[in-house]
C-alpha cells in the first residue's frame, strides 16, 4: 500500500512507503526482536516483530 507509516513504537524509528508501497528501514541487530507497526488512516494498524518481517522478506527475495 502507498503512504504506509512503518516505524518501531517508542524508538524514533521510521519512514513512509512511496506511491508503489515500496520502502526502505534499516535496524540496527539490537532491535532484531522489536515490533514494527504497520498504519495508515482508516485501516487497522499490523504490527510484527522485525525479525518476523526480516523472514518474510528474504523468502520472498530468494
Amino acid at each position: 500500500m502507498s503512504y504506509v507509516n512503518i516505524g518501531i513504537p517508542d524508538k524514533n524509528m521510521g519512514t513512509v512507503s512511496n506511491s508503489n508501497g515500496e520502502f526502505k528501514l534499516s535496524v540496527p541487530e539490537k532491535n532484531a526482536n522489536d515490533t514494527l507497526k504497520f498504519s495508515i488512516i482508516r485501516y487497522l494498524n499490523y504490527t510484527a516483530t522485525n525479525r518476523n518481517i526480516y523472514e518474510l522478506i528474504s523468502l520472498k527475495t530468494v
